[in-house]
């Protein structure tokens, strides 16, 4: 899977990391509409951290599936 992040690139995960990935997605939804600015903040910092670490950085003319 491809996960891209703004401004900085796309990164190549495995399948077995989107269980994780969806979690952190799903708990930075609840805290957007909680309206919990912090909460957000923290769970995106940390998505952002997990796909740094778990995925592989691919070229920006790279198409796979995202």
């Amino acid at each position: 899977m491809i996960v891209r992040i703004a401004t900085e690139g796309q990164y190549e995960l495995d399948g077995d990391d989107a269980d994780e990935l969806n979690e952190l997605d799903n708990a930075a939804v609840r805290a957007c509409e909680a309206g919990d600015e912090a909460d957000f903040h923290d769970v995106y910092a940390r998505m952002l951290a997990f796909v740094r670490t778990r995925g592989r950085a691919v070229d920006a003319d790279h198409l796979g599936g995202s």
